[in-house]
């Protein structure tokens, strides 16, 4: 089960999660997949180990957050063999061959001539959707119980604007630091007890292939 943000959160744990749950055989192994949200005091990173810390109420992830913690104390309640998957920061193609909302709005920006300002020190696990896709498939193939963490090694936004200026051949990035007394959490990225889930799979953010949000397929930096 996936948790959508764009969704009245409370009502998919409180009674979506809860009615799945009832009318599954209690032998079904069941596969949650939670997100790094639930880390939201950002003192990172985290092991799987590690108790959820919600962010602090009426931020912007807040109800989305709170959500996927109690849904994660929903599975393990209702005494049935399941897998809690902590999934990184998505990003990648579309069944379309179209990118992410935030990467397509960050090369439309390139092309039009306009600096990518992203900050270089909250960290994050960030990780392609195909990637993320094909754990989960082997979790539900093979599962492993208790909590597995689907993420690589963490990065900044900073990191990401560069590595799509690189793949796309614009170079307009501007490092602009979180200030430190910022409410932002610093650091919500996922450390890995378990990378035998993740083996096959690169640390390294891939922005290869695809279309770009419109402005056509990219090649050696150019488009067509």
């Amino acid at each position: 089960m996936v948790l959508k943000a764009d969704h009245d959160e409370a009502t998919l744990i409180d009674r979506g999660l809860a009615n799945v749950l009832a009318v599954l055989p209690p032998t079904t192994h069941f596969v949650f997949v939670s997100s790094d949200a639930v880390f939201g005091r950002g003192s990172g990173p985290y092991f799987e180990i590690e108790a959820p810390t919600a962010p602090p109420a009426g931020s912007a992830t807040a109800a989305y957050a709170t959500a996927q913690i109690r849904g994660e104390a929903t599975v393990p309640a209702s005494r049935r063999p399941a897998t809690i998957a902590r999934v990184g920061r998505l990003y990648g193609l579309d069944v379309h061959g179209q990118w992410d909302g935030r990467t397509t709005i960050m090369v439309q920006a390139f092309a039009a001539g306009r600096t990518a300002a992203r900050a270089p020190n909250p960290l994050k696990s960030f990780v392609r959707v195909k990637a993320a896709a094909t754990v989960l498939a082997r979790l539900m193939l093979a599962p492993a119980p208790g909590i597995v963490h689907v993420a690589t090694p963490p990065k900044s936004y900073d990191d990401v604007a560069r590595a799509v200026a690189a793949a796309t051949g614009y170079s307009m990035v501007r490092s602009v630091p979180v200030p430190a007394d910022s409410p932002l959490p610093c650091n919500i990225a996922l450390a890995i007890r378990h990378p035998e889930h993740l083996a096959g799979f690169s640390g390294a953010l891939d922005f290869s292939g695809g279309a770009w949000g419109g402005l056509g397929p990219v090649e050696s930096g150019r488009r067509l």
